[in-house]
């Protein structure tokens, strides 16, 4: 009698198994038209950077800009993001503003950005969002020599501005 289960059994699970190899899942379904969420973002977007030590949690604020520009040469998806501030160090290397990132446009409507790679001009990872009204988010962290003490400080740095 267990004989006749197993078989019954085994029977069952080769069916499923062979009916879940069939080719119709062998394409995956279009993701949709290409949304140029790079065009979307492009733009100058003006507002406060804030960054606080993640030793001590000091802040420090000030003013400043993140502008998204397209390059065609990238490609779908891909924008150059450029960061300054008039009045805080923003934890970049020397003579270096800008970077890629990738771009995609949510369902909601928001865009998202991000750039994972350490390799990249800035050294460090970063993302934001950029929501349908224009407001802009950006969050990462960087560790920055101080000259004084020879130290490395951890810094967490936000941006919250609007599209100009």
């Amino acid at each position: 009698m267990k004989a006749i289960f197993k078989s019954i059994l085994f029977g069952f699970a080769l069916v499923f198994m062979l009916a879940a190899c069939d080719d119709k899942h062998d394409e995956l379904p279009s993701s949709g038209p290409r949304d140029n969420a790079e065009k979307l973002a492009a733009g100058e977007y003006v507002g406060e950077w804030k960054r606080v030590n993640v030793r001590t949690d000091a802040e420090e604020s000030g003013e400043g800009t993140i502008v998204f520009s397209v390059n065609e040469e990238l490609g779908n998806n891909v924008s150059v993001v450029s960061m300054t501030s008039s009045s805080l160090e923003l934890g970049l290397p020397e003579g270096v503003e800008s970077s890629v990132c990738n771009i995609s446009r949510l369902s909601s409507g928001t865009l998202t950005y991000w750039n994972y790679t350490k390799m990249n001009p800035f050294g460090f990872t970063f993302n934001g969002k950029i929501s349908p009204e224009g407001k802009v988010s950006l969050t990462y962290t960087s560790i920055i020599l101080n000259k004084k003490t020879h130290r490395e400080i951890t810094y967490v740095y936000t941006f919250e501005g609007n599209k100009q």
